[in-house]
């Protein structure tokens, strides 16, 4: 189901009386921030600078529910590629399966998987820079740049 806002309109109806109802179900998910980032880091054993890219995402549904998908997001790849992996014009942010965490040994997140924390661009930048998806050893660096990305014509969906 595409994210819409989607219109229901039922008619009940008997022998004695009928009733229309109407109900309307907003799938949209429309971010406060998407922007691109760049961390710069200098690895272990090396004098040149990696460039690493990422998208950050700040969701704020206004709602009291559901407030888990509320909060920053991470996808530790450029946004062109992103927009590749979801495909056409909508981008789905899974939250249920979002890294809340960095447990020792786990690899970066697979394409289109993010990092997630309810609380703070910071947080989620910390689990970023802390995590195996840049040198594999010495992650001391800087984030360089940062810039908005136009979504104008991109959906958003949380699954």
């Amino acid at each position: 189901m595409p994210p819409e806002v989607y219109q229901v309109n039922l008619r009940l109806s008997d022998a004695l009386a009928s009733v229309n109802a109407q109900y309307i179900f907003n799938m949209l998910i429309e971010p406060n921030v998407v922007r691109s980032l760049t961390w710069q880091i200098i690895c272990d054993g090396e004098t040149q600078a990696d460039n690493f890219p990422a998208v950050e995402i700040q969701i704020t549904d206004g709602s009291a529910s559901p407030t888990q998908q509320n909060g920053w997001y991470i996808f530790p790849v450029p946004w062109s590629t992103l927009v590749n992996v979801n495909g056409a014009n909508v981008i789905t942010i899974d939250r249920t399966n979002a890294r809340l965490t960095n447990p020792s040994g786990a690899a970066c997140p697979s394409y289109g998987d993010a990092f997630f924390s309810p609380t703070s661009s910071a947080a989620v930048r910390a689990l970023w820079t802390a995590s195996d998806c840049t040198c594999s050893s010495g992650n001391t660096g800087s984030i360089t740049s940062t810039s908005n990305i136009d979504v104008t014509g991109y959906l958003f969906e949380i699954i």
